[in-house]
C-alpha cells in the first residue's frame, strides 16, 4: 500500500480519516491487513496522533478493528457479509425501481443511455474501477426516485461494505461483461415503462452479482493480484 503524503492540510486527522478509508474501499488495503500507527504516519508524512484518531473512526464504520499498541487489523468480509448486503438492496432496490419506473422523465431516461454508455468507453480503455463507478449511477437514480428518507439512510449505513464488495465484484473475470447486458436490460424495461419487467431485471441483476461473488471468495487474493493492476 502507498498512500500520498499530507502537506499544509488544517486538519489531519479528517484527511488521513478520508485517505485510508479510500485505500480500504478500493481493496489498496486488503481485508486482514494490519495497518501499524508508525507506517501510516510516515507515508501520510504526519504524526501519529492524527492517525490514531482516523483509525478509531474507522473502527466506528466498522472497516477496521484497533490492535492495542500496534495499530488496526482490516475487517474481513465473509460470505455471509455478502449474502445479507446483497439480500437487503435486492430487497431495496427492486422496490425503487418499481417506484422509478413511473417517475423517470423522458430525459433521465435519456441521460442513463448516456451514463451507461461512458461506463462501457470506461471498460474498454481499460479503466474497470471508472466503469464500475459510472455504471452504479444507475442504481443510484433509482434510489434517489423514491424519494424516501429512511430508505436512504438504510442504504448509506449499508454503503462503506457494499463498495467494497462492489468493487471486488467488478474484479471478476466477466463480471463487468455480464453487468454491461444487465444494465441494459434493465434500462430497456424502464424506457418501455413496464413495472414487473423492470423488476425482475433488477433481482436477475442483483441475484447474479451474488451468486458470482460467492462463488468467487475463496479465489479473493488470486483475483486481486491478477487484476487490480488495472484500476
Amino acid at each position: 500500500m502507498n498512500l500520498e503524503p499530507l502537506h499544509n492540510v488544517a486538519d489531519l486527522s479528517e484527511r488521513a480519516y478520508h485517505a485510508i478509508k479510500a485505500a480500504i474501499l478500493t481493496l489498496k488495503v486488503r481485508p486482514g491487513e494490519i495497518l501499524t500507527t508508525g507506517n501510516l504516519a510516515l507515508q501520510l508524512n504526519i504524526s501519529r496522533t492524527p492517525v490514531r484518531e482516523a483509525l478509531l473512526r474507522l473502527q466506528q464504520d466498522g472497516l477496521v478493528k484497533l490492535l492495542p499498541q500496534k495499530g488496526a487489523e482490516v475487517v474481513g468480509i465473509c460470505a455471509e457479509d455478502i449474502t445479507e448486503i446483497l439480500e437487503l438492496r435486492i430487497v431495496l432496490e427492486s422496490y425503487a425501481i418499481k417506484v422509478a419506473t413511473q417517475r423517470l422523465t423522458d430525459e433521465e431516461l435519456q441521460n442513463l443511455d448516456r451514463v451507461l454508455q461512458e461506463a462501457m468507453d470506461a471498460y474498454q480503455r481499460g479503466e474497470r474501477g471508472v466503469a464500475s463507478d459510472t455504471a452504479r449511477q444507475l442504481h443510484n437514480m433509482m434510489i434517489n426516485k423514491v424519494n424516501n428518507r429512511r430508505m436512504r439512510i438504510l442504504l448509506d449505513s449499508l454503503e462503506d461494505h457494499y463498495m467494497r464488495i462492489r468493487f471486488f465484484s467488478s474484479l471478476i473475470p466477466g463480471r463487468l461483461e455480464k453487468s454491461f447486458a444487465q444494465h441494459q436490460a434493465i434500462l430497456a424495461a424502464l424506457k418501455s415503462r413496464d413495472t414487473h419487467r423492470a423488476e425482475q431485471a433488477m433481482i436477475n441483476h442483483l441475484t447474479s452479482v451474488k451468486e458470482d461473488i460467492l462463488a468467487s471468495i475463496d479465489h479473493w487474493d488470486n483475483i486481486l493480484n491478477t487484476v487490480v493492476n488495472s484500476y
